[in-house]
């Protein structure tokens, strides 16, 4: 049976109603460092996140319809630039929406 409880993707979570918590070790190598308020790295905690959804999503043995996820890990190392010798990589996400209101469309019967 499809889960699409948030715990299925983030096993401590847990909510109020207001507010939303969940354990820094459900997340995808996330260090206590970067997650800090004030001198912490959104990027490494963004990075976490979707690198968490994109395993969970991908060992679940069914997946929803209304959401499409792609990772494209390490295409290529960069020769020049910037990012010299870094590798890139890719996260596409589709959601299938209602609109106006932009919410997730329901799963298909």
């Amino acid at each position: 049976m499809l889960d699409l409880a948030p715990t299925a993707i983030f096993p401590s979570w847990n909510s109020d109603g207001t507010t939303i918590t969940l354990s820094r070790t459900d997340l995808f190598e996330l260090t206590q460092s970067a997650c800090d308020p004030v001198t912490g790295d959104a990027r490494a905690v963004v990075l976490a996140f979707l690198k968490t959804i994109n395993e969970r999503y991908f060992e679940s043995a069914e997946k929803p319809q209304a959401v499409v996820m792609r990772y494209e890990p390490g295409r290529f190392i960069t020769s020049e630039g910037d990012f010299f010798e870094k590798v890139e990589a890719k996260f596409r996400l589709t959601f299938y929406i209602m609109f106006p209101e932009e919410t997730i469309a329901p799963e298909p019967a």
